[in-house]
Order: C-alpha cells, then sequence, then structure tokens
C-alpha cells in the first residue's frame, strides 16, 4: 500500500520532553503497537509515521521525536513552523522530569504559533514508583490551560487517545481558522512540509 495515495489530509505533532521520559515509545506504540525497553532513539530527531481516520477522513500523523535537552534550540529552529500539535511528556517517577515541564512549555510558547497543546504523564503503570501525582499533573495543566493525560507506553493506555485528541484539535482549530481565510488543512500542510536531508544517528533509550 502507497502510503502517499491513502490519505485525504495530514498534520504534524512535535514530542517534547526531558530525556527517557517515554517519548519514543509512545511514539512505538502508537505507530507499530508495540513496546521495546531497549528501543533505538533518535539523536536529534526522528520522524515516524501512520494513518487515522477521523472525521470520516484518512489524516497522516506525522511524529517528530526530539532527543530533549541541550539539542532543543536547534531543532526548534527547524521545525517550529512544520507542526500543528506538541505533546509535553514527564515520567510519572521522576520529579525533576515534571518540574522541567515549565521550562519547556516557556520555551515552545515563544516558538510556535496557533499550535495546539497537551500534557502527559507517561509510565503511569509504574504506580509503585510514582512520585508525581495525578492531582500535580492536572494543576499544572490547568496553569497552562492544556488538557492532561497519563500514559503507560509499556501496557498502551491513553497512547492512542493522547494521538487522536490532539489530531481532533488540530483539525477543528484549522477548520475554523481556514474557513475564516478561505485556506484548507492540507495547503497549510503543503506550506508546512518538512523532508529530512539527514539521517538519524541512534542510542539506546531505556
Amino acid at each position: 500500500m502507497n502510503i502517499d495515495s491513502n490519505y485525504e489530509l495530514s498534520v504534524a505533532i512535535l514530542f517534547i520532553g526531558d530525556s527517557r521520559v517515554g517519548k519514543s515509545n509512545m511514539i512505538y506504540r502508537f505507530t507499530e503497537n508495540k513496546y521495546d525497553e531497549n528501543i533505538l532513539v533518535s539523536v536529534g530527531f526522528d520522524i515516524k509515521t501512520k494513518i487515522i481516520r477521523i472525521f470520516h477522513k484518512n489524516i497522516l500523523v506525522k511524529i517528530f521525536d526530539t532527543a530533549g535537552q541541550e539539542r532543543f534550540n536547534a531543532i526548534t529552529t527547524s521545525l517550529f513552523q512544520k507542526v500543528q500539535g506538541i505533546i509535553f511528556v514527564y515520567d510519572i517517577s521522576n520529579e525533576e522530569s515534571f518540574k522541567n515541564i515549565n521550562n519547556w512549555i516557556l520555551k515552545v510558547k515563544d516558538n510556535f504559533l496557533n499550535v495546539q497543546y497537551i500534557l502527559v504523564g507517561n509510565k503511569c503503570d509504574l504506580e509503585n514508583e510514582r512520585i508525581v501525582s495525578k492531582k500535580d499533573g492536572t494543576n499544572l495543566a490547568k496553569k497552562y490551560n492544556l488538557k492532561f493525560f497519563e500514559t503507560s507506553s509499556k501496557n498502551g493506555q491513553n497512547i492512542n487517545e493522547v494521538i487522536t485528541e490532539i489530531v481532533s484539535d488540530i483539525y477543528n482549530n484549522f477548520t475554523h481558522f481556514n474557513n475564516e481565510n478561505n485556506i484548507s488543512l492540507s495547503e497549510k500542510n503543503e506550506t508546512n512540509s518538512y523532508k529530512s536531508e539527514k539521517k538519524s544517528s541512534y542510542k539506546k533509550c531505556c
């Protein structure tokens, strides 16, 4: 099946958060319905795709996985005009990754315009190791007016729901915006299309 001929619209989503919060496995669970504790993740960024059906349309979801931390500024420069949705991810068993969400959000909001956001507390299968309460996550989401989910890439909890939610928000947002400006979502994505000119390098992730 030729993926280029089987979708009507496309959207691009960026996963952002500290290293080792499980971003790559969340994407792997969504695109392949698999989990791998020794998954190879990109150093810099990687792109995965999957077609989903929402609003009676086949939508190609392009997901950018970032390496996080010090490489973020370079990634922002190349990607901030390419995405319509951003998912902030922390690890519920890692308090530092939760505290750093504030920094990620402040950096992103200076660079991304007209973008949909969701906050995710990942690894909720590690309930016995939980440090960040669900209430803390909910309060942080309210602070920045974000939707909030807890997920587990290991057992698949809420992974599809998060992607479906943000794609729906993107679709609704652009439908409203483009109706007023006579621009289609597909035309918008053609402007924002992205082709990688460099191969990613990889490393093992927990």
